[in-house]
């Protein structure tokens, strides 16, 4: 028997070995790709929670070291300013989308929300307490959202709003208003920072939305693009070309912002505390109720029902990799059609869309996916104006 293998005999042991391994990348990789479906969905499931658990520790942060500050009743005689004048424990939240978020730095030190609260904390000689809700491409509804779910209670002596204007200016302006007048009724003593972000296309009519309900409620509105254009700053120098702040443009944005507080210090300024209503929807926005997808009467594992007499209802939801198609009904007519689904995997981005802001008497509301993935990227519905 020759020792040596015959070409033939080569190539046909060369094709078995090529068949086999084929066989086994494939194996590999499809239990790689339905291993990382399922951390996937965990951390869509898991994605929510985390703005909870974010919550717990704001809070908890917020009542450490209560035996070495002023007692609440005594601190809650006080503004903003006074507090910083006095060095006591000021409470302060973020809410805003990408240009707040960091998304043009990559260092989290460098974002203006974390130099603003450094300053507070160095130059003021005042503890900071409280959170940075900002998530990318949301809009204040979804603020407004996360200052009912997890600020309930609180009393914060400084909110910062900095959202974009994408959706239609009477949908925006009923978000925005909703959310400064819930502001003022949780806290009349707050102040209110309304950033409108730098954008070199300039302005439109929801920027002047923004302006106009900012100083109806009493709080500051603080124009970076006005702001660049004084410091004759040149936009490319500071802005991506999603007018996101990068390094540089995120020092410009603590430099106007926090130039505010040092002058409301420096004249002790007396914060507004009138919550008089802007108009007759934004009082809709003083009951509000959380209905989570779980907590829904389950038709099937794409189909989601529940009810509710409210009049403005928002769906919560996350854009994703995994994502599909979601379509929302009321009273059998469908009102909302979308796609949550990325063509890139990237980082899922919560949205939450208008489903209606006129219902009226007892609404059905109907969620449905195109798989059963899909709906543990549905959170819930935000629902405000609920009839008693």
């Amino acid at each position: 028997m020759s020792r040596f293998i015959s070409y033939r005999q080569k190539m046909r042991y060369i094709s078995v070995i090529c068949v086999l391994m084929v066989i086994v990348l494939a194996l590999v990789l499809t239990y790689l790709i339905s291993h990382y479906k399922n951390e996937a969905i965990k951390r869509s499931e898991n994605l929510f929670k985390l703005d909870e658990e974010q919550y717990a520790a704001m809070k908890e942060k917020l009542e450490e070291d209560e035996a070495d500050s002023v007692p609440q009743s005594q601190s809650e005689k006080y503004n903003f300013y006074e507090k910083l004048a006095l060095h006591l424990q000021v409470n302060v939240l973020f809410l805003g989308d990408e240009i707040m978020s960091g998304a043009g730095v990559s260092d989290d030190s460098d974002n203006w929300v974390n130099l603003i609260v450094g300053a507070i904390e160095n130059e003021c000689g005042s503890d900071v307490k409280g959170g940075d809700y900002s998530r990318p491409e949301t809009n204040p509804f979804y603020g407004y959202h996360i200052m009912n779910s997890y600020s309930r209670g609180l009393k914060y002596d400084l909110m910062v709003v900095c959202y974009g204007g994408n959706e239609p200016p009477e949908v925006f302006s009923i978000y925005y208003d909703g959310l400064l007048r819930s502001i003022k009724r949780q806290n009349p003593k707050c102040e209110i920072y309304c950033i409108i972000a730098a954008d070199r296309n300039g302005y439109g009519e929801n920027a002047e939305n923004m302006r106009s309900l900012c100083e109806f409620y009493g709080g500051i509105c603080i124009d970076m693009n006005k702001y660049f254009e004084d410091k004759r700053i040149n936009y490319g120098s500071v802005l991506s070309g999603d007018n996101i702040p990068n390094v540089t443009g995120c020092t410009k944005y603590f430099d106007a912002i926090y130039s505010v507080i040092k002058s409301g210090l420096k004249n002790e300024r007396s914060v507004p505390t009138k919550i008089k209503a802007n108009t007759e929807t934004s009082k809709l926005f003083d009951t509000y109720q959380f209905t989570a997808a779980k907590d829904m009467n389950r038709v099937s594992d794409k189909v989601y029902e529940f009810t509710t007499t409210g009049t403005i209802a928002g769906l919560v939801y996350y854009k994703t990799y995994f994502g599909g198609n979601i379509r929302v009904y009321v009273n059998g007519k469908r009102v909302l059609t979308e796609s949550n689904k990325f063509d890139t995997n990237i980082t899922r981005q919560v949205r939450c869309l208008m489903i209606s802001n006129n219902l009226s008497g007892v609404s059905k509301i109907r969620i449905e996916t195109d798989s059963a993935d899909n709906m543990t990227n549905i959170f819930g519905v935000a629902v405000c104006g609920i009839a008693d």
